[in-house]
């Protein structure tokens, strides 16, 4: 993959990209059902599994290196030691550790679940034997569980759910039956491969079970009783599988077909193995090409489909560079506006995405929630600098249905601490200089101190006329359409509308806000160049600007160039423009 399409996802750091290519190549190379899978997601959570995935293979290879078995413990403990040391410092000199890490940052993953996996490994070293099922599971919970569980947790995290799977036990219980069950199927496809390196990765008891010698799997001898236990275990293997995880159905369709065709493609496996268990041999066991090919062709056609009609969620998610630079202070108080106005006319209807904050706060060593605090006092700034403009409306994106996904801590941030600053240091001067505060958004969701605040702030400035503040709050514009959507069928369906007569203003007044006029100057701060869910029925005419100012750092000065520039445009609005009248 070139180092553009890794930028494009906010992987900047070269020796990060190159992690990135070397877990791909990992999965490539040593998980056909898994790199198979993930080429039906989203690039974006692609190339994060890919990521967990190399780490995988990195740790197995460290535990499992036959040339130097005796210094396997120095070697994983070793990488473990740096890993934790990445972690504290933010960055990594390794490129599957900065890859790994770039991951772990971006998703919110708990920074110590590799523990239990080297753990494991280290068991492992010493020549671990299972003497029993309840072995086995163990090793299970500890060095594969692990994976599947935050494979999962970024799979919730897709939907924009702030769904915490190790604290739902049945959940969690559906997701290591699953670690189970790839983990037995991977171990009878291993069967001669390991045999032939003096491993065996199944329990004693079953062995004991069926009278399978042990020498029998390490000297790939065929017997009937082997055979019958190989058919034993693919078959309690396919139960695993028969009762592994149905994804919530709010997540995205194309999701769910990824995780049938995993699901399907392991059973194809398990297909195999039994028809080989007469003579097993002694490599590992894969699936046909014209098998798994008929299975994936469906499965990219599905998927194809599904983000056609649905685009990804992940295509706005921004996350945050891995390495954050030295730490600086907050910017100055923002200089004053000068008293000469523009020279054209202000334009009546602003809005805003004020991006950037987080990538503000961490290319200053700081935490993500300095950045939105910052982003506050910017607010402020703007709100009084629209108003000495002359913009009677501002509209500003503060909280999308996206960013449900960001870091428990930020989310905190947003819906209650900042919205307690504001009542108590923005509500009462804002109401002072005749701002109407209103707010447009799902209400479902938000925390009730939050509606409390906003309810507040409305209720008391209604009256006001000098400048009308809009702030989007669990706000979709897609979310907002669909809802205007569905009213106007009940409507319909209830006799109080003619389908056949609807019209542009009949959707428009169903919208959260009916009279929000449309915008006329749409602003988008940090750099980025989208317009990410963000009032897409109003703004079908505005004035697009995107900046590269990171939004702690826009201040009235910035709005005013702004609205210079905005004066400075032609609107046609699809017409052709008039010529001069002559002199």
């Amino acid at each position: 993959m070139r180092a553009a399409r890794y930028r494009r996802l906010d992987i900047a750091e070269p020796l990060a990209q190159q992690g990135f290519e070397l877990c791909r190549r990992a999965t490539r190379r040593t998980g056909e059902i898994e790199y198979a899978t993930t080429l039906l997601l989203p690039l974006r959570l692609r190339v994060a599994l890919w990521s967990l995935y190399g780490a995988a293979r990195t740790i197995d290879d460290l535990a499992e290196d036959d040339s130097d078995r005796t210094g396997a413990a120095e070697r994983l403990d070793a990488w473990n030691r740096e890993f934790q040391r990445d972690l504290r410092r933010g960055r990594s000199d390794d490129p599957v550790r900065a890859a790994l890490l770039h991951t772990v940052r971006g998703w919110d993953l708990p920074p110590d679940w590799l523990r239990s996996v080297f753990e494991g490994q280290l068991a492992d070293t010493t020549g671990r034997e299972f003497a029993t099922w309840d072995d086995w599971y163990d090793y299970v919970a500890m060095v594969n569980a692990p994976f599947v569980i935050q494979t999962a947790s970024m799979l919730v995290q897709n939907a924009g759910l702030s769904v915490s799977l190790r604290q739902d036990a049945g959940t969690l219980d559906v997701w290591q039956n699953l670690a189970r069950a790839v983990n037995l199927t991977d171990a009878l496809a291993d069967l001669g491969e390991d045999g032939a390196r003096h491993r065996i990765r199944l329990p004693a008891e079953v062995l004991d079970r069926f009278g399978v010698p042990p020498r029998d799997l390490l000297t790939g001898r065929s017997s009937a009783a082997l055979q019958a236990m190989v058919h034993h275990l693919t078959g309690t293997a396919r139960t695993w599988f028969d009762n592994s995880p149905q994804l919530p159905p709010v997540l995205h369709p194309a999701i769910g077909t990824a995780l049938t065709c995993y699901l399907d493609l392991h059973r194809l496996l398990l297909d195999t193995v039994d028809e080989r268990a007469a003579a097993l041999p002694r490599h590992r066991l894969t699936i046909s090409r014209r098998r798994s090919r008929r299975l994936l062709l469906t499965a990219r056609a599905t998927t194809a489909l599904a983000w056609a009609l649905f685009p990804s969620p992940l295509g706005d998610l921004s996350l945050p560079p891995p390495a954050p630079a030295a730490p600086a202070s907050l910017p100055a108080t923002p200089a004053t506006l000068p008293d000469d106005p523009p020279t054209g006319g202000p334009p009546r209807h602003v809005a805003v995405i004020m991006d950037g904050n987080g990538r503000w706060a961490a290319a200053r060593g700081l935490q993500r929630d300095h950045g939105h605090r910052a982003g506050m006092k910017a607010l402020n700034d703007v709100v009084d600098a629209a108003h000495e403009l002359g913009v009677r409306y501002l509209t500003v994106y503060a909280f999308s249905t996206e960013n449900w996904r960001r870091p428990a801590a930020e989310v905190n941030t947003l819906l209650h601490a900042l919205p307690r600053e504001l009542l108590r240091d923005s509500a009462a001067t804002w109401h002072q200089r005749g701002v109407r505060v209103r707010w447009a958004g799902q209400r479902a969701g938000l925390p009730l101190d939050l509606v409390s605040v906003l309810t507040s702030m409305t209720e008391r400035t209604r009256h006001n006329s000098a400048l009308t503040l809009t702030l989007c709050l669990n706000y979709g514009g897609r979310a907002e359409l669909t809802a205007a959507a569905g009213r106007l069928a009940t409507e319909a369906a209830a006799g109080r509308l003619d389908p056949r007569t609807l019209s542009e203003a009949d959707l428009a007044a169903h919208l959260h806000l009916a009279d929000l006029p449309d915008v006329d100057l749409l602003l988008r701060t940090g750099g980025e160049h989208r317009l990410s869910n963000f009032l897409p029925w109003q703004s079908v005419y505005a004035e697009l600007m995107f900046l590269d100012t990171p939004w702690p750092e826009f201040d009235r000065r910035a709005l005013r160039d702004a609205v210079e520039a905005y004066a400075r445009r032609s609107r046609r609005y699809g017409a052709v423009p008039r010529p001069d009248p002559a002199p």
